[in-house]
């Protein structure tokens, strides 16, 4: 099982790329295939990938709309995908190196 993990400020302050570094530290095992990061202003997520199907080895997480308005992380399995990525504005041809990562 893959896992995700994040900080949302509601009192505006900035989210520091080594307090999610920090929260990614604490279960290493969650993460041998790798992590993805997404941070902006207040809120910061991660996806610690661990691989147990062959179509999860394919997937970069977090997922951010075209717009940069929404950004998804999970550990979910998706029927609809395609459908869903769709809605929110998110390819999932998307060029990662693109992407704001820390």
């Amino acid at each position: 099982m893959s896992a995700i993990c994040g900080i949302v400020r509601f009192d505006g302050k900035p989210v520091d790329s080594s307090e999610l570094e920090t929260l990614v530290e604490s279960s290493p095992y969650r993460g041998p295939e790798g992590v993805g990061y997404q941070l902006h202003e207040n809120a910061g997520f991660a996806h610690l990938a661990l691989h147990v199907t062959p179509d999860s080895a394919h997937e970069k997480q977090p997922l951010v709309s075209a717009d940069g308005r929404y950004v998804l992380v999970a550990d979910v399995r998706l029927d609809n995908r395609d459908e869903f990525l769709g809605k929110l504005g998110i390819r999932k041809d998307v060029d990662r190196s693109s992407q704001i990562l820390i």
